[in-house]
């Protein structure tokens, strides 16, 4: 059993190693995103790496800490 989950799209292949958090998926896709404020419920997240321009987004807070898995369509 792989201990990687792969993702395929188009020539891009990620192969992310299982147990990881959707938030540590997001910390290495997008290097400079920061948690700026939130609560038990939401999360502000801010993906752009300046301060200044990068609009925070909602998040579920449960959403960020469940593991990752892999979607379907």
């Amino acid at each position: 059993m792989s201990k990687y989950i792969t993702l395929v799209e188009g020539d891009l292949v990620c192969n992310i190693p299982k147990g990881m958090t959707n938030w540590e998926v997001l910390k290495s896709i997008f290097p400079y995103a920061e948690i700026v404020g939130g609560d038990e419920t939401l999360t502000a997240v801010r993906i752009d790496s300046n301060p200044k321009t990068g609009t925070p987004i909602a998040l579920y807070t449960k959403w960020l800490n469940a593991p990752y898995q892999k979607g379907g369509e």
